[in-house]
C-alpha cells in the first residue's frame, strides 16, 4: 500500500501544470525517480489536466485495492494516464519526448509547484486550448475505467 501524507485525497490535492525544462528527458526522469508521487508526461499528448488527476486517483486506488499493474506508483500513474496495461506502450505514447514541453503531476500535500520547477530547472508554461478538450477527456476517463475494471 502506498502511504501519502494526504488524507481524503481530492482533485485539488493533485497539482498539474505544463512546463519547459532545461534538462534532458533522462535527467528529468532521474530527478523525479526519488519520489513516489511525482510523474511527468509529454505535453503534447495530454488532452486535459484532469486526465492526470484521474490517473493519480485511479493509480492510488489500484494500490489500495491490490489491483495495481506496476510495482511502483509513478509507473502506475503513467499506465493509467496512457490507458494501457503495457509500460512500454505508456512510455512510447505519453512519456517525455521534448523536455521543453512536459506536464508535471504531483501530490500537493508533499510538493509545491515552485519546488518542482526548481528541481526540474524549468519555467511554467500556459495550458493550450487543446488541452482543455472535455470531449476527449470523457473518452480518456472511460478508457481509464476499463483498465481499472480489467485489473
Amino acid at each position: 500500500m502506498i502511504k501519502t501524507s494526504c488524507s481524503s485525497l481530492r482533485r485539488s490535492d493533485i497539482i498539474v501544470f505544463p512546463m519547459s525544462s532545461r534538462l534532458s528527458g533522462d535527467e528529468i526522469i532521474k530527478r523525479i525517480s526519488h519520489f513516489d508521487d511525482v510523474q511527468v508526461f509529454d505535453g503534447r499528448t495530454i488532452v486535459h489536466e484532469d486526465q492526470i488527476r484521474f490517473a493519480f486517483l485511479h493509480a492510488l486506488k489500484a494500490f489500495e485495492e491490490g489491483k495495481n499493474i506496476a510495482s511502483k506508483l509513478p509507473l502506475e500513474i503513467l499506465l493509467r494516464a496512457a490507458t494501457t496495461r503495457q509500460i512500454s506502450v505508456a512510455i512510447k505514447n505519453i512519456g517525455i519526448k521534448d523536455p521543453n514541453y512536459i506536464i508535471v503531476g504531483a501530490l500537493a500535500c508533499n510538493h509545491s509547484k515552485a519546488e518542482l520547477l526548481k528541481l526540474l530547472e524549468g519555467r511554467e508554461r500556459k495550458w493550450e486550448a487543446r488541452q482543455k478538450d472535455e470531449q476527449s477527456l470523457i473518452k480518456i476517463i472511460q478508457k481509464m475505467v476499463e483498465v481499472q475494471l480489467e485489473s
